[in-house]
Order: C-alpha cells, then sequence, then structure tokens
C-alpha cells in the first residue's frame, strides 16, 4: 500500500528508482530461496 502511494506521489526518476529496487530485492530474494 504504501508503495503504491508513492508512486503515485513521486513521478518519473522515483517511479524507476522504486519500481528498479523492487525487483532487485526481489531477485535477491529469488537466489536466496534457491539456494
Amino acid at each position: 500500500m504504501y508503495q503504491c502511494q508513492m508512486i503515485e506521489h513521486y513521478p518519473g526518476r522515483m517511479n524507476s528508482f522504486l519500481f528498479l529496487s523492487i525487483l532487485l530485492l526481489r531477485l535477491i530474494l529469488l537466489s536466496c530461496t534457491q539456494i
């Protein structure tokens, strides 16, 4: 919920930054679970 609100408040670069950070976190979690 908070992520959606932040994305709505911050346009442009903040959108891409948050999106990339979330993707990186997901990749790290996936790699940890696979090991």
